[in-house]
């Protein structure tokens, strides 16, 4: 026969047992939740080609794991660095709707995606800063006024047929591969050189993708910022892999 205090301290031990099994149990749906909250709120950063005025300035949307390693201090041609990039990355999202809405081709809309991703992260590098950003909540509205003129003639051109639109594509990522290149040579801030290396590589994917498009309907695309031999080498690669893009 069991005694007494052997059958209290089997239910004791049987009791903390399922209290451990409830606890972990709460515990992995609470991590599923925030998870799938995560996933949802990123979401949100990445225009469907429906939204007209969607910069997603909001830091609860914006993923800032990629700011890796970031120098403790940035220097005035750093921070104009960030600053114009991340309106051009906003030039290329904003005409990249534009196109999309006018052609309904889903290249434009795949890309503005990415060109939103990129803004994000170049956000990212800003607040890491705490420097205001200078994109305006507002579609086709930029407070660089190089940009605000590049945005209008870009529209103009890539609204006269579907190829003009194409060669505007690539005509943006050959800029953004010329710009990001040089800023990369004016910073040694290891957190600005894993971004722009890797917004640089996403460009590449894009102006092959352009080309393509310009390719099959008899178009050969010349590059007006970087040189025909680091085009041609562009064009020559497969599609990469840049670092989560």
């Amino acid at each position: 026969m069991l005694n007494k205090s052997f059958i209290y301290s089997h239910k004791t031990e049987k009791m903390k047992t399922l209290r451990k099994i409830s606890l972990l149990a709460t515990v992995l749906i609470l991590n599923l939740t925030l998870t799938v909250s995560c996933q949802k709120e990123e979401t949100k950063t990445l225009p469907t080609g429906d939204e007209k005025n969607s910069t997603a300035t909001n830091a609860a949307f914006t993923n800032c794991a990629c700011v890796v390693n970031p120098s403790d201090t940035i220097t005035q041609v750093e921070i104009d660095m960030l600053n114009y990039m991340r309106e051009e990355e906003k030039l290329a999202r904003d005409v990249y709707l534009a196109m999309y809405e006018q052609y309904g081709i889903p290249i434009f809309r795949n890309i503005s995606k990415s060109e939103q991703h990129h803004m994000n992260q170049v956000l990212c590098l800003l607040q890491h800063y705490n420097l205001p950003d200078p994109a305006s909540a507002d579609t086709g509205v930029f407070n660089n006024s190089e940009l605000q003129q590049l945005y209008s003639d870009l529209i103009s051109q890539g609204s006269i047929s579907l190829t003009g639109a194409l060669t505007v594509g690539a005509t943006i990522e050959d800029k953004d591969i010329y710009d990001l290149a040089t800023d990369m040579t004016n910073t040694v801030n290891p957190a600005i050189l894993n971004i722009f290396g890797k917004l640089s590589c996403a460009s590449g994917n894009h102006i092959r993708s352009f080309s393509a498009w310009l390719t099959n309907k008899g178009i050969t695309y010349e590059p007006q910022y970087i040189s025909q031999e680091e085009y041609n080498a562009i064009i020559a690669l497969p599609h990469q892999f840049c670092g989560g893009q």
